[in-house]
């Protein structure tokens, strides 16, 4: 028997040299996972400085994240693309985990990047709503039982005479009506003139009877004043019914008016001051 200076017991000396194996072994396996683990490292080292230089060096907001600008993707997938993008370069080059010094400002670039392109997917789809559903100058209705007729109607404030290419009279209740059917022209496709003689029309009535609504907005109203036409309904509920919904109408058609124009007057100042669209979205 032979004494072991490890677990300070008599053991044969097969034993102990099995055991001399296994502790070189260990420390082998030890040294060469330090040695990996150091190289692994290194190339990591390089690889976030190259990744930094990529980014401070970049002038968009796609080449800042390393996105391949792609044609005919949807909005869905570019969110996606840019979220994974993004989350990839903070992951390399955030400071906690990065040594450069320039890491802070990489990071910084790659999150101004990342909400740009974000703000920019929402701007277009609220364009896309508005351009689609706020269009508040797409129809026009006439509220007929205010109207005093167009043989009665002066020449000068008729709307069937200043935009006859859009009022007709109605025969049943021969009073002014807006021509909303398939043979018509459609507003979005008129010329300055119509649309000029359109505005006309509305701001010349005198009984005040002929309202700018979009195209749900009049066939709800004109959908109320065909229950009147049809005697469902008497004349003096449906007219009450009618300027409640058109006071209403107008005024939340005023406020997407004005947000329109504001994003519009937004959208002028930023494309003058910054030259180009991509230039404002980084110092």
């Amino acid at each position: 028997l032979v004494h072991c200076s490890y677990c300070s017991t008599f053991s044969s000396a097969t034993t102990i040299s099995k055991g001399w194996r296994r502790q070189r072994r260990r420390t082998r396996r030890v040294v060469a996972n330090a040695a990996s683990a150091r190289e692994k490292s290194d190339d990591e080292r390089t690889n976030r400085n190259i990744i930094i230089e990529e980014i401070l060096n970049a002038s968009t907001p796609e080449r800042t994240l390393g996105i391949q600008e792609e044609e005919e993707e949807d909005e869905a997938k570019r969110r996606v693309r840019a979220r994974k993008a993004f989350s990839n370069r903070v992951k390399l080059i955030h400071p906690d985990v990065c040594e450069d010094e320039r890491s802070a400002e990489a990071t910084e670039k790659c999150v101004r990047a990342y909400a740009w392109l974000l703000n920019r997917e929402e701007e277009f789809e609220r364009e896309d709503t508005n351009k689609n559903t706020n269009n508040v100058y797409g129809s026009v209705f006439v509220n007929e039982i205010l109207c005093v007729g167009a043989s009665n109607c002066p020449s000068y404030s008729n709307c069937t005479v200043t935009a006859r290419e859009y009022f007709r009279v109605n025969p049943k209740t021969k009073a002014a009506r807006f021509e909303r059917s398939e043979k018509s022209n459609p507003l979005n496709a008129a010329t300055e003139a119509e649309i000029y003689a359109v505005h006309l029309a509305v701001e010349q009535c005198p009984r005040r009877c002929v309202h700018w609504l979009d195209e749900k907005q009049t066939q709800a109203c004109e959908e109320e004043l065909q229950k009147a036409i049809d005697g469902i309904e008497l004349i003096d509920d449906t007219a009450l019914r009618l300027e409640y919904m058109i006071s209403a109408f107008t005024a939340e058609n005023r406020l997407i008016e004005r947000e329109l124009r504001a994003a519009e007057n937004r959208r002028e100042r930023n494309g003058a001051a910054s030259g180009t669209d991509n230039a404002s979205w980084w110092k």
